[in-house]
């Protein structure tokens, strides 16, 4: 039976005609079984995380109120994980709806809350990530050696990044939370086939992940370029500190490269898999655990700026 055959094989009662024949291929209740798996690992990922970050916190002094920036870095760190593990229940109990719901009204109506309430946790969980990376080079500003390139131009621009992260993701967000468009199936969620869905919010919502990401990589770049030209062209007749600039130079460096390529690319891929590659199809949890570990990615990248986590936690 072809896509034409299911839809045209619908009655007139309010069930959308799909939710009456569709049942999908026989794989498709694995998939949903191994995301089940997948997304309890991500869970104790995430608690480790946030284990992590606590005890490293605590062994560096960071969780001192009297430095505001690096106490307010530290819980960013820590809101995180915790952000992230909402969002991870929220897509088991997509999956769980898709087992036990009854192909009717109300499992369509079950689908729809959970699903749009998904799409909200993911706002919500990677705005942390964002807020953390901020944070970091609102402090990398306030060292003495780059203080002078703390203009007003770079205050606006700073400030303007983190606007349009945050409102243009939950603008974003709320442009995806579409009534109807999710309904049950023989064995899961899905998109609803009976109107086409419009795939614009979710190339506009990975736009602006993107673009916010690149804006705040390039505030970090812009003083490790200026410091690095200070570091070539300095006549410090101590060696030493001309070493000690130079490692902690080439590490922030490393650690903002990496950190921001890692989010840009993670969050690109994960919106071009579910907007054209996976088809309509396809269950709602093989898209949520695409970008669940899209979130995850974000949350190894902003661990790789606290080096010393995994030793804190094996101590």
């Amino acid at each position: 039976m072809n896509l034409t055959e299911i839809v045209s094989t619908g009655n007139d009662s309010t069930i959308p005609p799909l939710t009456n024949a569709y049942r999908g291929p026989t794989y498709f209740k694995l998939t949903c079984i191994i995301s089940q798996i997948l997304g309890v690992l991500m869970s104790v990922t995430c608690l480790w995380a946030i284990t992590a970050f606590y005890k490293y916190g605590k062994r560096k002094g960071r969780w001192n109120r009297s430095n505001k920036e690096q106490f307010t870095s530290m819980m960013l760190a820590n809101i995180t994980p915790c952000a992230m593990i909402l969002r991870l229940i929220n897509s088991q109990i997509v999956i769980v709806i898709g087992f036990v719901s009854e192909v009717d009204e109300g499992g369509n109506f079950a689908c729809e809350i959970a699903t749009d309430n998904g799409i909200f946790l993911y706002t919500l969980s990677i705005l942390p990530t964002y807020l953390y990376f901020w944070s970091r080079q609102r402090i990398l500003y306030r060292q003495q050696l780059v203080s002078d390139l703390n203009t007003i131009f770079v205050k606006l621009f700073s400030y303007a990044a983190i606007l349009f992260g945050i409102i243009g993701g939950f603008g974003a967000a709320v442009s995806l939370i579409i009534p109807n468009n999710y309904q049950i199936s023989e064995f899961f969620c899905m998109s609803t086939l009976t109107k086409p869905f419009d795939q614009t919010p979710l190339y506009v919502t990975g736009f602006i992940l993107v673009v916010a990401q690149i804006w705040i990589f390039c505030l970090f770049l812009y003083p490790l370029r200026a410091l690095q030209s200070i570091n070539k062209t300095s006549q410090v007749g101590t060696s030493g500190l001309n070493d000690y600039l130079k490692n902690r130079l080439k590490r922030a460096t490393v650690v903002a490269s990496l950190s921001m390529a890692m989010c840009a690319s993670t969050d690109l891929l994960a919106t071009v898999l579910v907007a054209s590659i996976i088809p309509m199809t396809t269950p709602t949890c093989i898209s949520m655990t695409i970008y669940d570990f899209s979130l995850m990615v974000n949350l190894y990248s902003l661990m790789l700026s606290h080096m010393e986590c995994k030793k804190s936690v094996l101590r």
